[in-house]
């Protein structure tokens, strides 16, 4: 598959609909016009995964694996109620009444694996996701590190840039 001149995939050349072109014709109502094909889609939330900047040791996480604590029954209900808005934040976005999900807690307790748990769910869906380390997004590397296959120079090719464009941006930090 290749990509155009921002970065993105182009509709793969065996398409039996729309011979990849990445368009398909349609008539309504005796008037003729363009839509986007369904392969233009395909694979799209694996391409997001990749751009995402999700950290080696929490690429697999999903709400669904997230470990609750057997020998702690606060913790456990707590961290279950935890889980369970999570997963209702995946489900609900956008249409959700707060903007965000803010994770405090003591290191270890799960904060990143239920952060990233969210953002996955989210990719799944298709929408844009970024992952920034808290020294990263604040500090000079946000401004001047170019994202691979956004394009060339300016704005939209810096994380900074990455990060103005995301429907939902985590910031971590160690």
């Amino acid at each position: 598959m290749d990509t155009d001149t921002h970065g993105s995939k182009l509709a793969e050349e065996t398409c039996a609909i729309c011979g990849g072109s990445g368009w398909r014709i349609v008539e309504r109502e005796g008037i003729s016009g363009a839509e986007k094909c369904e392969c233009v889609n395909a694979g799209r939330a694996g391409r997001i995964k990749e751009r995402a900047n999700i950290p080696p040791l929490y690429e697999r996480a999903s709400v669904d694996n997230f470990v609750l604590p057997p020998d702690n029954p606060v913790a456990r209900t707590a961290l279950a109620t935890v889980a369970l808005t999570v997963r209702g934040y995946v489900r609900d976005f956008p249409s959700v009444p707060k903007p965000g999900l803010l994770f405090i807690g003591s290191p270890g307790c799960g904060k990143t694996h239920l952060a990233v748990a969210a953002l996955a769910g989210l990719i799944e869906r298709g929408f844009d996701v970024t992952v920034y380390e808290r020294r990263d997004a604040f500090g000079g590397k946000a401004r001047s590190m170019s994202v691979p296959g956004s394009g060339t120079g300016g704005r939209s090719s810096t994380l900074a840039g990455r990060a103005s464009r995301s429907r939902m941006l985590l910031i971590g930090s160690r």
